[in-house]
């Protein structure tokens, strides 16, 4: 329970974990934990009333529903203890709000990106077929979501509690824990009927309910979309309408991009839609989070891009005055890429340091920031440096055990001795 806890604070904003009811549970953990524990024990656990609001998306309101902190923290618990066994039950194609798949997932098979890729690279994939679930939340039947977690889950506790929060409202919770699972469940029975009807004549890529279908053939992905109905209206959802198109266009016209989870994927280059580009120009120099951008311009070909960015910066007058910018810690930076745009060299007050640099630079995903650091590898590189050489591209930090440096302008302990034994004939 002490683990659900730290789940359940740790998706909490700032203003949130203020909140009484959030402190009260903070401060006193392993209480909270214990009287939990043992109402789950005795069988004497009740679910809350839900509190409901709308959120605006462009043209769609989602209604999303959340439970107070103890029963989020007791459907953390659930979720910790059931999420290995049901993804285990689910195909590689469920990506939607999974742990370690998605969008920016490490292994290949598990991430949307680079199997949109590797449909898109292969020539064979001549026609596409895009669908996507009406209402998706909306529509997700409990009894059959619950007769599928019936068919793995065989411990009585745990279905009693499950039973208790899934029948608690008609429509499937959008701010519950366990709502992702629950989703990708349902959506596992008709993926998984698709990949063992058709095989290898499509490739498949689904993110939560959308999914892309690539074929050589036209007739094959017709003969899928009527599928797709019948499999979708057997756990009573609905697919919105669905057009077979060509991936490429006629000679002479302009290339096809395809939008899919937030990208438009082209033969050979992924790019950023033009939404996701503005949104991101007008936010990288506010006090913003960045993370959800740092993402796309790591997977999206964003080359271009950048450096009109940096081009504008320096035109619109972006840098107002020297070292201005978001104040930046040095140890966050690191492995980040950016530009250094500006530094000085200024005295120090520490007895265990003479002087220290102040950096200005444009760094990916972040915009405009500033940091200071008196690591003396960093000191003794921009020592060698001037104004002339600004800016200066391309700049990582990393660091080992001697400290902080950028990459490439220390020699490696290997490096240095071979150097050595060249210039005074060591053999």
């Amino acid at each position: 329970m002490i683990t659900a806890i730290y789940d359940s604070y740790q998706h909490k904003n700032a203003t949130r974990k203020k909140k009484k009811e959030v402190a009260k549970v903070w401060n006193n953990k392993e209480a909270f934990a214990t009287n939990v524990e043992q109402e789950l024990a005795h069988e004497d656990y009740t679910v809350g009333a839900y509190k409901h609001f709308d959120l605006h998306d462009r043209k769609k309101v989602r209604h999303i529903s959340t439970l107070s902190f103890k029963d989020i923290c007791v459907q953390n618990s659930i979720k910790n203890a059931i999420e290995n066994i049901l993804l285990h039950r689910m195909t590689d194609d469920m990506m939607g709000g999974l742990p370690e798949r998605g969008v920016i997932a490490r292994k290949a098979r598990y991430s949307v990106v680079t199997q949109m890729k590797i449909a898109m690279n292969n020539e064979r994939n001549r026609y596409y077929l895009q669908g996507d679930i009406s209402k998706f939340y909306d529509n997700i039947d409990n009894v059959i979501s619950m007769r599928l977690i019936e068919q793995v889950i065989k411990d009585k506790r745990t279905l009693a509690l499950i039973r208790q929060h899934l029948m608690n409202q008609k429509e499937l919770a959008i701010g519950d824990p366990i709502s992702h699972l629950v989703a990708n469940l349902n959506m596992t029975v008709i993926i998984r009927k698709a990949k063992a009807k058709y095989g290898k004549r499509i490739k498949l890529v689904n993110f939560a309910d959308d999914f892309i279908a690539f074929a050589y053939d036209k007739e094959t992905l017709c003969e899928l979309r009527r599928d797709m109905y019948g499999w979708a209206k057997g756990m009573r959802l609905h697919y919105k309408r669905m057009y077979v198109q060509p991936v490429d266009n006629e000679e002479g016209k302009q290339k096809r991009l395809i939008t899919f989870c937030g990208y438009r994927f082209g033969r050979g280059y992924t790019k950023m839609t033009r939404r996701t580009k503005k949104k991101y120009i007008k936010a990288r120099h506010k006090k913003v989070s960045m993370g959800a951008y740092n993402g796309f311009l790591k997977v999206a070909d964003t080359k271009n891009l950048r450096k009109r960015i940096e081009i504008e910066d320096n035109k619109m007058n972006k840098i107002r005055r020297r070292f201005s910018g978001k104040p930046m810690k040095i140890d966050v930076l690191e492995g980040i890429p950016h530009t250094i745009v500006d530094f000085e060299k200024r005295p120090s007050n520490k007895k265990d340091c003479e002087a220290y640099y102040h950096v200005q630079a444009i760094a990916d995903g972040i915009g405009l920031i500033v940091y200071c650091t008196a690591s003396s590898k960093i000191s003794q590189f921009l020592g060698t440096q001037t104004r002339a050489d600004i800016p200066i591209r391309n700049v990582t930090i990393v660091h080992d055990w001697s400290g902080y440096y950028y990459d490439g302008t220390v020699y490696t302990d290997k490096e240095e001795e071979e150097m050595i034994k060249k210039q005074y004939n060591i053999d």
